[in-house]
């Protein structure tokens, strides 16, 4: 076939290593040069010591000093997340009861948050309205005193 390129420098094409005689004589190349260049005890030392602590942060450094220590690791504050009630002494408070619900409603919209910044931005503005829709029906409902 005119104008066609075989490749035939590749390993896995190159013909002729199952004839006889061919992986002996490649087995002596191999055998001559390792007589000819023997492996010292320490063969990288003319290389300068690796300097491994150039690429640790501060955070890689404080666990490595916690794994030298055999300190178990923190488990992670799930504080932020809680909602608390009030105190015992103000259960029957309306006010402690109402600033329990602001934070509540404030940790669901960060999670709100959160959740819309990984979609895209029809789905952000559609976040947008809702809440909008959300705080004017509480305001509507504070200001007449019933569910609308």
């Amino acid at each position: 076939m005119a104008g066609e390129v075989v490749v035939d420098a590749l390993p896995y094409f190159d013909q002729g290593y199952d004839e006889t005689g061919v992986r002996e004589a490649a087995l002596a190349l191999v055998e001559e040069e390792t007589r000819r260049y023997r492996p010292t005890k320490n063969y990288l030392e003319y290389l300068p010591q690796a300097q491994y602590h150039h690429f640790e942060t501060d955070i890689m450094k404080t666990e490595f000093e916690r794994l030298q220590s055999r300190l178990p690791i923190e488990m992670m504050s799930m504080k932020r997340y809680e909602l608390p009630q009030p105190p015992p002494g103000k259960m029957t408070d309306v006010s402690a009861w109402s600033e329990c619900v602001e934070n509540s409603q404030a940790q669901l919209e960060h999670q709100a948050l959160r959740y819309v910044t990984g979609r895209d931005v029809s789905a952000w503005s559609e976040c947008v309205e809702n809440s909008q829709a959300q705080l004017e029906h509480q305001a509507l409902r504070y200001v007449t005193g019933r569910d609308v």
